[in-house]
């Protein structure tokens, strides 16, 4: 069992600095989040390739860009180090970097910021009218320690699974169960529908 998701830091962290926050930024607000942890070493966040190092902009100082497999992107910034170059493949938790303070940035911090779609600096000048910056604080919520890919041993043949970890249980994706056995899953008004394949 192997983790989907996870956060770009391990252990305890703090956040000096919210999603969307006004201030002195080109488009008039934050683009992502800023992290300080106690622990350096900065983690890939989901499965991807990266897909830019240190063009997105000097104020971003040392950074790296991972698009995911689920179409979304990553932005790691104000790294004191990095260990990836462009094209590499990365998985979950794979360490790309480590924490500092490179660029226009007044101490050791992460800045991380999640795109839904290539990365691009926003043109607006306001949260709400950038449709493509997603809050990486409820994104990594909504996904980390939820959401889990699995094997399951069908007939002697080895089925990658996706699962929802809920109190201590692995739950099988709707989805998912297609690739278990032959048979076509449909969802509608509340009720799940399973029939098998003749």
């Amino acid at each position: 069992m192997f983790d989907l998701y996870c956060y770009p830091v391990k252990g305890r962290f703090s956040i000096t600095n919210k999603f969307g926050a006004k201030g002195n930024y080109a488009c008039g607000f934050h683009t992502g989040v800023d992290l300080v942890s106690n622990n350096k070493n900065i983690y890939s966040v989901s499965e991807g390739v990266v897909s830019r190092i240190n063009n997105c902009g000097s104020a971003y100082g040392i950074h790296v860009v991972i698009e995911h497999v689920d179409g979304t992107s990553a932005l790691y910034a104000h790294l004191a180090n990095m260990f990836v170059s462009v094209g590499q493949r990365v998985s979950c938790g794979s360490r790309i970097g480590i924490m500092g303070n490179t660029g226009k940035s007044s101490g050791v911090h992460l800045h991380f910021e999640i795109h839904n779609g290539k990365w691009s600096y926003p043109k607006v000048k306001s949260v709400n009218e950038a449709k493509t910056l997603l809050d990486p604080i409820v994104w990594l919520e909504d996904r980390v320690s939820k959401t889990r890919r699995i094997v399951i041993n069908v007939d002697g043949k080895e089925v990658v699974c996706e699962s929802i970890l809920h109190n201590g249980l692995n739950y099988i994706k709707l989805r998912d169960i297609e690739k278990l056995f032959p048979c076509s899953v449909s969802y509608a008004n509340n009720k799940i529908a399973i029939n098998k394949n003749k």
